[in-house]
């Protein structure tokens, strides 16, 4: 059998070194490639840079694992290139970021929010980052010190000169919105959510599940934020390899889930 193709997308102010517990374990058994949000222009550039990557390295299939904004990406290229699309893995993920008082969407953050962050990351950037990344673990994970082993990995040091990029990236979560696509996506989907994530709050993917109609399962972390891949990356692992199994040949139909 061919070794099945992953494509990593990371979240918002993340580096591809987050990945590491995953990588380790997944390289083992895929071909992993990863793309990076260094030197966003636009908000176009996501979907773009992920779609280049699909060229040059000629993928005719693979599934896409996303993480937050990653997970928003995921959802455009599959929009995109529904034949190639073996499967998407949603951790930490959403289809809209902001709430939407219209249509009455609370499944995330007032959009005054994500300006105000911007406000405050031209005036003190790292101070910024370290918040919103302390805001990405549960009480539990930062008694346990997995905040302090993530600060270890000194994202928030190479991200330092990355701040027009960030600037697009906010922008880009409080424009974007794949809710009216996800019926037209017809890639199978895993979502593996923490029940303690501040950031994309677990009713995101409640939305997604109830959306899609049989074609996802959701797997839920109690006492786990919103990287679980950090935390529990043995538990994610072990949900990734069994959907790729279960969706290598062809695209399932899936089943539409709420397991822990």
């Amino acid at each position: 059998m061919n070794t099945q193709s992953i494509i990593l997308l990371p979240g918002w102010g993340l580096e591809n070194q987050v990945w590491s517990p995953l990588e380790e374990k997944l390289e083992k058994h895929y071909n992993l490639y990863f793309v990076e949000w260094h030197d966003i222009n636009t908000i176009t550039d996501f979907k773009q840079r992920a779609a280049h990557l699909i060229e040059i390295e000629k993928l005719s299939s693979f599934f896409l694992l996303g993480c937050s904004l990653g997970s928003i990406v995921a959802l455009e290229i599959a929009r995109s290139f529904p034949e190639q699309v073996k499967g998407i893995v949603m951790l930490g993920g959403t289809s809209r970021f902001t709430v939407e008082a219209a249509s009455g969407y609370t499944n995330g953050w007032p959009s005054r929010i994500v300006e105000r962050m911007k406000s405050n990351m031209r005036r003190d950037l790292r101070k910024t980052l370290i918040s919103f990344y302390t805001s990405m673990f549960s009480k539990n994970e930062i008694e346990n010190g997995e905040l302090d082993q993530f600060l270890s990995l000194r994202i928030n040091q190479s991200q330092e000169n990355n701040l027009e990029s960030l600037l697009i990236g906010l922008d880009y979560l409080n424009q974007m919105d794949l809710r009216n696509d996800l019926e037209n996506i017809s890639s199978p989907m895993l979502l593996i959510h923490g029940e303690e994530d501040k950031v994309c709050p677990k009713t995101a993917a409640d939305y997604i599940l109830q959306q899609l109609n049989g074609n996802a399962v959701l797997k839920t972390l109690p006492g786990t934020g919103h990287l679980p891949f950090l935390s529990k990356p043995e538990k994610c692992v072990e949900w990734i390899q069994m959907f790729i199994a279960e969706n290598s040949l062809a695209k399932g139909e899936g089943r539409g889930t709420n397991d822990k």
